[in-house]
C-alpha cells in the first residue's frame, strides 16, 4: 500500500488509517526518557523490541487528541495513549479504543528479560481504561521492528505519518493546487 501511494500521480489522494500515538511523559523503554523531551531535544533513541535495540527516529508532535490511560491489574504496566493507538493483546493489535477490561494483555519486565535467546513475556489483564483528557500526543518510527515497548505494553508503530507527509510535499511539488484528503 505504502509503494502505490508513492507511485501515484492523481490530483487527488485520500489517505485514511490509525493515526494514534502516546502521551508526552511516556517513556520509551530503552530511551529512558520522555517521548516530549527526546522531541525537543531532537534525539534518535534507541528502543527495546521485541527484535532487540532498535535506533528509531526523532519523535515528533503529532497533534491534540483525548487520551486514555490503560493499566493492567496484577504487574501494574501502564500508558497513557490516544484511541486509535494500536496495542498488542493476547490475540493481536487492538486500537486502544477497542480494548476491554479483562482482556489478556502481555507486559514486558523492565528492564526487558531475555532467558536462553527468549523474550520474556508475562500475561496479565487490563484493569483499567479511564480517560484522561485532552493532550498533545507524540509518534516515531521505529524502522524494521515497526513496534516498540513502553510502560510494559507493546505498542505498533509503522511510521505512516512521516511517509504520509513526505508523499504530501512531493504531491504539492509535482501538482500545485493538488487536493488532499485525510
Amino acid at each position: 500500500a505504502a509503494a502505490d501511494l508513492f507511485r501515484c500521480k492523481d490530483p487527488e489522494v485520500m489517505i485514511e488509517g490509525p493515526a494514534g500515538c502516546v502521551a508526552p511523559d511516556t517513556i520509551l523503554q530503552g530511551a529512558e526518557m520522555r517521548i516530549e523531551e527526546l522531541c525537543r531535544r531532537n534525539i534518535r533513541p534507541v528502543v527495546e523490541t521485541s527484535m532487540g535495540k532498535v535506533k528509531a527516529s526523532v519523535p515528533f508532535l503529532k497533534g491534540i487528541a483525548p487520551l486514555y490511560k490503560i493499566r493492567t491489574k496484577n504487574l501494574g504496566a501502564s500508558v497513557i495513549a490516544t484511541e486509535d493507538h494500536l496495542i498488542m493483546i493476547d490475540g493481536g493489535w487492538r486500537n486502544v479504543s477497542q480494548l476491554k477490561t479483562g482482556m489478556k494483555i502481555p507486559v514486558m519486565a523492565h528492564p526487558v528479560q531475555v532467558v536462553e535467546d527468549d523474550l520474556v513475556v508475562h500475561l496479565d489483564t487490563v484493569e483499567s481504561i479511564e480517560s484522561v483528557g485532552k493532550s498533545p500526543y507524540y509518534d516515531l518510527h521505529v524502522p524494521g521492528a515497526e513496534h516498540y515497548f513502553a510502560g510494559g505494553l507493546i505498542h505498533h508503530n509503522t511510521g505512516k505519518t512521516r511517509a504520509v507527509l513526505e508523499k504530501c510535499f512531493q504531491l504539492a511539488e509535482e501538482y500545485p493546487g493538488c487536493r488532499m484528503v485525510f
